[in-house]
């Protein structure tokens, strides 16, 4: 596969695919009402994850590249990827349990190869690598599909030795690829002070569904302006 920057597929890609399913490409149309319909609802209480700062602590954390990768969806705030966030090539170090993979069919972003996204069968689990954020990246937002049971995001702070589960929800009965949300990530909750802190996204697949979820390019959004 050519090697890319994810800027460059967002440059490629100036407004998202006439259409996309979860294997494959669906109709852009169907996205539209999912996105208006605002799917993902955050919990009362709070919650994570295009080139992520490093996962070293302080020491060796840099400014991350941003692009507004969202401008074709309304957004034009600037982001950037969570690593490996858009499923592309192996599972770059994400922790995989409970049957998820990742499987053919990209959502509608299109960042790199646009080949593969995250599917996670009912029960089924996915944990990405620790990265670095600071008090200026508080929200995410990621594509997802399918799944007919709850899907659940938790955030992890490794330092110490917690997580915010549930800290959104994303209801089952999405057929068509649809944009989340802002979910936030509570950088603040490792501390206060300035600087570099770690953190790990999870996404969880309530038990019980029939159909699986996909997940695809999620996306960290630095101090939720543009």
């Amino acid at each position: 596969m050519p090697t890319q920057s994810w800027t460059d597929s967002i440059r490629r890609t100036a407004r998202p695919p006439d259409h996309m399913d979860v294997k494959s490409r669906m109709k852009r149309l169907a996205l539209v009402p999912l996105l208006c319909a605002g799917l993902l609802s955050l919990a009362p209480a709070s919650a994570l994850a295009l080139q992520a700062p490093s996962p070293d602590a302080a020491v060796g954390c840099a400014t991350p590249t941003l692009a507004p990768a969202l401008a074709a969806f309304g957004d034009a705030r600037s982001y950037f990827l969570a690593p490996g966030g858009d499923f592309e090539s192996t599972t770059n170090g994400w922790r995989l349990t409970g049957g998820a993979s990742l499987s053919p069919g990209s959502g509608p972003l299109g960042l790199g190869a646009a080949a593969k996204s995250l599917r996670l069968p009912a029960g089924a689990s996915a944990t990405s690598p620790v990265f670095c954020v600071d008090l200026e990246y508080p929200t995410l937002r990621f594509f997802a599909a399918k799944g007919r049971m709850p899907l659940n995001v938790d955030v992890i702070y490794p330092v110490l030795g917690a997580s915010r589960p549930k800290v959104a929800t994303l209801p089952g009965g999405t057929a068509a690829w649809a944009l989340s949300k802002d979910v936030s990530l509570r950088p603040e909750t490792v501390t206060r002070d300035a600087g570099w802190r770690q953190v790990q996204l999870r996404f969880v697949a309530v038990p019980g569904a029939t159909d699986d979820w996909f997940v695809d390019d999620v996306l960290v959004d630095p101090r939720m302006r543009g």
